[in-house]
């Protein structure tokens, strides 16, 4: 554990994750695609996290928190591999992508010969990211509907939510799309944001904001952060001396707090 205080973009943060050479010149392109995207869930992320009485979803609200979301899963780091191998057997279509011709504004005869090549290219594989968050929820429209997804907050002891590096928490972890899955994601210490997939969700108990905790701690890759170090340190305890450190704990814990979706 740090030693010292520190706020969570100081930990989660990999230097030159998005800045890539092109024609001997490095670019940060990428990390503006990123940072697009992040500036227009910024005020939805303010109004649902400052405001607790102002947080009905409206369908751009939403729009923007579901693919928010859906970037945010497709770049984790721990999730890398994974992505450069979807990224290796597919096909241009698969992210809703053709390839023009600048100088005719057709498109171009070698479209495909060109994707095979820019599969290749770190910078491609990154951006990426972006499309494919756009390609599941393209592929899944009927998820946008405030019937879908909920809005959840805590306060007092019952507001020392976790994150981490790897903070969407999905019922079903083999899915191609995380919206083809009841997830529970971690918007801040006090607020966290539920896919129920159009089911009906039972109360959220002190309980099974522990459980949350413990899951968002057991699937991290390499960082936790929390409001208070007691807690963090008790959810630490419970997983590791408990020995829920182990894949079929990890189930276990997924199936009695996905019950809430039952």
């Amino acid at each position: 554990m740090e030693p010292l205080m520190k706020s969570p973009k100081q930990i989660f943060f990999e230097w030159n994750r998005n800045t890539f050479r092109a024609k001997n010149e490095l670019t940060d392109f990428v990390e503006k695609l990123y940072g697009n995207c992040e500036n227009k869930f910024a005020p939805v992320y303010k109004r649902f996290t400052q405001n607790i009485d102002d947080r009905e979803f409206n369908l751009t609200d939403l729009f923007h928190v579901i693919h928010y979301i859906g970037i945010l899963h497709a770049s984790l780091p721990v999730r890398d591999s994974e992505i450069e191998e979807l990224i290796k057997n597919s096909k241009k279509e698969d992210f809703f992508l053709n390839i023009i011709n600048t100088e005719t504004g057709e498109v171009s005869v070698n479209a495909d010969d060109s994707f095979e090549k820019f599969k290749s290219e770190p910078a491609f594989i990154q951006s990426v990211k972006i499309m494919k968050a756009i390609a599941d929820f393209m592929k899944n429209e009927t998820y946008l509907t405030t019937d879908n997804w909920k809005s959840y907050s805590s306060s007092g002891n019952g507001s020392f939510h976790l994150i981490s590096d790897n903070p969407v928490i999905l019922r079903d972890k083999d899915v191609k799309s995380i919206y083809d899955s009841e997830l529970i994601f971690q918007l801040s210490k006090s607020t966290s944001i539920v896919h129920t997939k159009g089911k009906s969700i039972k109360a959220i108990s002190g309980e099974d904001k522990v459980m949350t905790d413990m899951l968002i701690f057991l699937q991290s890759d390499k960082y936790v952060a929390g409001p208070d170090f007691n807690y963090l340190e008790t959810i630490a305890n419970l997983c590791i001396k408990k020995k829920y450190d182990k894949p079929e704990a990890v189930d276990y814990l997924k199936k009695k707090l996905f019950q809430l979706f039952d």
